[in-house]
């Protein structure tokens, strides 16, 4: 059953039973899958040239040529996919290093990304410019409160009272 929290609609993703060699696969970095597709119509260009007819040099020429452009196409996007997750890349890093509590990682702005990319790289970093601001304001007023408290104002000390209640302390 889908949840709503504040007007954003969640579901809980079910757990899929994958064979082990089939997550194995699945697990292989994208642009080496896409190295390996290219490779593989490689190979069927090859058979389809070769496949039921005889060797002729016309057609070992044709071959060569055929292999050439196709290897240099895989090539040309095994570089262009890479250089595509490199965003990816960076926003993996940027998660993990705010899971460490590293609150002032940004993920950098890159020339390589998509628009979408971009735009997650952007409300990323402005929902950590928030957690940031909120936790600075969190502090502030929690030294607000402590002062407060410490100053012996019978008002300020029972917002105080309230508050850390409200918090949990």
């Amino acid at each position: 059953m889908p949840e709503h929290h504040q007007g954003v609609h969640l579901v809980h993703a079910k757990k899929l039973s994958i064979p082990s060699w089939l997550r194995s696969l699945l697990q292989i970095p994208l642009e080496l899958k896409l190295l390996g597709a290219n490779l593989i119509i490689m190979v069927a260009a090859v058979l389809m040239l070769f496949g039921p007819f005889r060797l002729e040099p016309t057609r070992l020429t044709d071959a060569l040529i055929v292999v050439t452009a196709l290897g240099v196409a895989s090539i040309v996007s095994f570089v262009v996919v890479r250089l595509a997750l490199r965003p990816v890349k960076s926003l993996t890093r940027v998660g993990w290093l705010v899971s460490e509590g590293v609150l002032g990682a940004r993920v950098p702005s890159s020339v390589v990304a998509d628009s979408e990319l971009a735009q997650l790289s952007t409300t990323i970093n402005e929902l950590l410019d928030d957690l940031v601001a909120e936790r600075d304001e969190v502090r502030k007023l929690g030294g607000e409160l402590a002062r407060a408290e410490r100053s012996g104002d019978k008002y300020f000390r029972s917002v105080s009272s309230i508050l850390l209640a409200r918090a949990g302390r």
